[in-house]
Parts: C-alpha cells; structure tokens; sequence
C-alpha cells in the first residue's frame, strides 16, 4: 500500500495541467505570496503557448531519449517572465531585484546545487522531478539529505516518473516548462530556508507554508518518511 501510494502521488504531481483555455485565468487569478504562486506554477505542466521573438525549435516528441529534452532559452525565458510577472504583481517594490536575481541565475541557483550534489540533469524531466520532490523533503522535514540517503530514493521517483502512464509529459516543450518551473520555485525556497538559519521562526513559517502548498497539489510530505527502499507513506495528516 504505502509503494502503491507513493506511486499515485508522485505521478500526479507530474501530470497536474490546466486546460488551455484556463491558462490566462490562471495567472491573472493568482494571489498568493511570491512562493505559493511559485509552487503553483511549478506543479502545473501547462502555461502559455511560447511567444518569444527566439522562439523554440517545433516542439517535437521527445521520443527514445528517457526523460531528456533539448533546452531552449525561449521557454525558460517564459517561465521567468511569468515568475516576475506574478511576483511583480504582489511585491511592487522588489519586482526589478526579483528580475535580476533569476535573470542572473541567483534564484535558481540553491537547486541547481541540489542537482550537481546527487548526479542530477537540469535537461532530464525525471532527474528534476526526482531533485524537486527530495529537496521540498527536506524543507518541510527541516533536514538535510545525504547522497547515500537519496539515492534510493532518486531511482524509485526516476522508475515511477518513466513507467506511470501521463507522468512524462510528451514533448520537449512541456518536459523544460515544466522543469524549469520547479527549478525556480525550489531554488526561490531553498534560498529562503539558507537565510531562515538562525531565525526559528521565520523557518517554521517557511516549512508550513511549503507544507501546506504541497498538500493542496495532492502532495503530503509531512506523512511521507525516507527509507533505505526510498520514500514511504509513514503516517495519514488530517
């Protein structure tokens, strides 16, 4: 049962979309903090068509190649202009330093250190999921995680993310929206959970934020528990 779970969860947490016509709703409707909206973001695999002059090259299946995908700067162009946007939108004053600090990879920068730590692609759909779900872990937990630790774990997310029918999404285009969405939000939260050290209370108004954000997308890290076979259900929340 609690594999069987695992299993449910995870895929659902990679599959979740809008539908098309919902997507300008959406973001116009937002009305959270700027990492509430970002983990939003993050678990939906649908945002708008990309409009870019540098557009993508035509977003091809991304048949053969496991979880890969070809990047392109167009799309992750995309994904911050509406990181900024919503971020703008409810913080005025810090729109034009939120601009900078992805612009010049400091936002993102605390999950790619994730990544690199546990062997992990930024262009792999399965590696980032794998990285996003540990590191989010680790928030909520209030714990590091060691390599030997995750890389039980990282195999068991990779196989479901490969086999789980809708877990992969098709396309080279929805494969980096969607990964470069997650990316952003945990690098934005892990970079407030380094400067949460020494302030208890700004960490457990993190943790429980991050907590509550992931349990309305279907994603309950607070009863999970990490094992030497990977994550299990350990206990229910109410």
């Amino acid at each position: 049962m609690g594999a069987h779970a695992i299993r449910l969860l995870f895929a659902a947490v990679c599959a979740v979309s809008l539908p098309a016509a919902a997507q300008d709703a959406f973001f116009e409707s937002i009305n959270q903090g700027a990492v509430d909206y970002a983990g939003t973001l993050a678990n939906n695999s649908m945002l708008d068509a990309v409009e870019d002059d540098d557009p993508p090259d035509e977003d091809r299946p991304s048949a053969d190649r496991g979880a890969q995908f070809r990047p392109s700067a167009a799309v992750r162009r995309q994904v911050e202009r509406r990181f900024v946007e919503a971020f703008g939108a409810r913080v005025p004053s810090r729109r034009a330093r939120f601009a900078e600090e992805i612009a010049d990879g400091r936002a993102r920068a605390p999950f790619q250190a994730v990544l690199d730590r546990h062997g992990l692609s930024s262009n792999d759909f399965a590696d980032v999921a794998a990285g996003y779900f540990i590191a989010m872990w680790s928030v909520v937990h209030d714990r590091p995680v060691s390599a030997r630790e995750a890389a039980p774990a990282i195999a068991q997310l990779r196989e479901i993310t490969l086999s789980s029918p809708g877990a992969l999404p098709p396309t080279d285009v929805d494969r980096q929206t969607i990964s470069d969405a997650k990316g952003l939000y945990a690098g934005i939260v892990l970079g407030q959970y380094a400067r949460s050290a020494g302030d208890p209370a700004a960490r457990e108004r993190l943790r429980r934020r991050v907590a509550e954000h992931a349990r309305a997308q279907g994603m309950d890290l607070q009863a999970l528990a990490l094992t030497v076979d990977g994550f299990r259900v350990a206990s229910a929340r109410p």
